[in-house]
C-alpha cells in the first residue's frame, strides 16, 4: 500500500479531513482538534517552526504527525514540556502510514523525534513500535509523569463520596461551613455565550494571577503565549457549545473557578484556581467536589481528565492513574545511534555532576556562613 506524504505549515485548511481522522481514533483528545492545535502552533511562533506531516491514501487522510522544530537544532518535538497534549494520529487500518511519515522525516536533517503520547492511546504507541524496525530507527520509551482521570460512571455521588478518606470528607464539610459563614455560597455555570461572560472571564484571569500561579509566573495573564493558546481553545469550545466555566461565589466575591471543555464523554479540566484570601476555606477543593457531583450525576460524562502532573491535591480525589509516555525516535545510522547513547549515558552523567557540584557549593557556603 502506498501513501502520499505532504508537509504543511498551516492546519486549518485540513480541518474537515483532520477531524474525520480524529473521529477514527480509539482515544480522542481535545487538544488535537484542528482549531486548538492551530492555536498551539500560533502560540509557539518565534520559538519553533511548525512541522506538520500528513499521509494520504486514495484522497483520505490516514495519518498525521504534528511537530515543532526548535531553531538551530536537529530535534523535533510533539508537545511543550512533554504534557501529553499532542500525539500522532494513525487510522487503525493504516498503521504503516506512520512509517512512511517517519521515513520522510528522517530523510531530512532531523536526528531525534521527541514524541509524547496521550494516555490511553495504545493504538498510536503500537503503531510506532511496529514501524521503528521497518524504518530502521532506534527508540526509547520514558514515563515522564502520571496523569489522573476521575471516573464519574459510578453508581451515584454518595458511592464516590464515601470512597474518599474520612479525613478528607471531614475537611470538605468544615471548609464549606467556613466559606458559607463568609457569605452566601453559590456555584454558577457559564458557557461563554452569556453577555456578562467577558467580564466574568476577566475576573477569573485576575483571580488566577492573584494566587499561587501568579507567584510562580504560570498564570495566563503572565504568559502572552498561553493567552494565544487559551483564546484559541475558548473560540473552539464556545463555537461548539462545549465550554463550561464553573465559578464559586461567596456573596459577591469570586472564591474559586474551574474552566473546562466537554469532549466526547470526557470533561477536560484546563485550569482552576482560588482567591488566596479565602484559602482557609479551601475553595479550590470545595469547587472540585461540587463539580464532580455534577459530572457524576450527568450520564453523558464518564470521566474527568485532571490534566498535567498528578499532584497531591488532585490525587486526593481518587483518580485513575495513567502514565504520560515519551517516545524518543532516533534517525537510522551512526548519527542517531550516537545521539541515543548520549541521551542514555552522557546527559544523565552531566546532570548528576552538575547536581553534585551544586549541592557541594551550597554546603560550602553554609559552612562558611556558620564559621563567620
Amino acid at each position: 500500500m502506498t501513501y502520499q506524504i505532504r508537509r504543511h505549515s498551516y492546519l486549518l485548511p485540513l480541518s474537515e479531513h483532520w477531524d474525520q481522522l480524529l473521529d477514527q481514533m480509539p482515544a480522542s483528545n481535545i487538544n488535537m482538534r484542528a482549531e486548538v492545535l492551530q492555536a498551539w502552533y500560533d502560540s509557539e511562533r518565534g520559538r519553533g517552526k511548525p512541522l506538520l506531516y500528513t499521509a494520504w491514501h486514495e484522497r483520505q487522510l490516514v495519518a498525521a504527525l504534528p511537530l515543532i522544530c526548535s531553531p538551530g537544532t536537529l530535534l523535533v518535538k510533539s508537545a511543550p514540556n512533554h504534557s501529553g497534549q499532542f500525539t500522532p494520529l494513525v487510522h487503525p487500518a493504516h498503521p504503516r502510514a506512520l512509517a512512511a511519515i517517519l521515513t520522510r522525516l528522517f530523510s531530512g536533517p532531523t536526528v531525534t523525534a521527541d514524541l509524547t503520547m496521550m494516555p490511553g492511546d495504545d493504538s498510536a504507541v503500537r503503531a510506532l513500535e511496529s514501524v521503528t524496525c521497518e524504518v530502521g530507527c532506534a527508540m526509547r520509551q520514558i514515563v515522564t509523569h502520571n496523569s489522573g482521570y476521575v471516573r464519574t460512571d459510578v453508581a451515584d455521588f454518595e458511592t464516590y463520596y464515601q470512597g474518599l478518606s474520612a479525613k478528607m470528607r471531614k475537611n470538605l464539610r468544615r471548609d464549606e461551613r467556613w466559606l458559607s459563614a463568609q457569605g452566601d455560597l453559590k456555584l454558577v455555570r457559564f458557557t461563554g455565550t452569556e453577555p456578562e461572560f467577558p467580564r466574568i472571564y476577566q475576573q477569573v484571569l485576575e483571580c488566577e494571577a492573584k494566587g499561587w500561579k501568579g507567584q510562580a509566573g504560570t498564570a495566563t495573564l503572565n504568559k502572552p503565549r498561553a493567552q494565544v493558546l487559551v483564546n484559541g481553545l475558548l473560540r473552539y469550545a464556545i463555537s461548539t457549545g462545549n465550554l463550561e466555566l464553573y465559578v464559586l461565589w461567596v456573596g459577591e466575591r469570586l472564591a474559586s473557578f474551574r474552566l473546562g471543555v466537554r469532549h466526547g464523554r470526557t470533561w477536560c479540566s484546563f485550569t482552576t484556581s482560588y482567591d488566596p484570601d479565602l484559602a482557609r476555606g479551601a475553595p479550590g477543593a470545595v469547587i472540585a467536589i461540587k463539580t464532580l457531583k455534577i459530572f457524576i450525576e450527568d450520564p453523558t460524562i464518564d470521566q474527568v481528565d485532571t490534566r498535567g502532573v498528578l499532584e497531591d491535591h488532585k490525587a486526593r480525589f481518587r483518580p485513575e492513574v495513567r502514565p504520560i509516555l515519551r517516545m524518543l525516535l532516533y534517525r537510522p545510522g551512526i548519527a542517531g545511534e550516537l545521539t541515543k547513547r548520549a541521551h542514555q549515558d552522557v546527559v544523565p552523567r552531566l546532570r548528576r555532576g552538575v547536581r553534585s557540584a551544586y549541592q557541594g557549593l551550597r554546603q560550602a557556603l553554609g559552612s562558611a556562613e556558620n564559621a563567620s
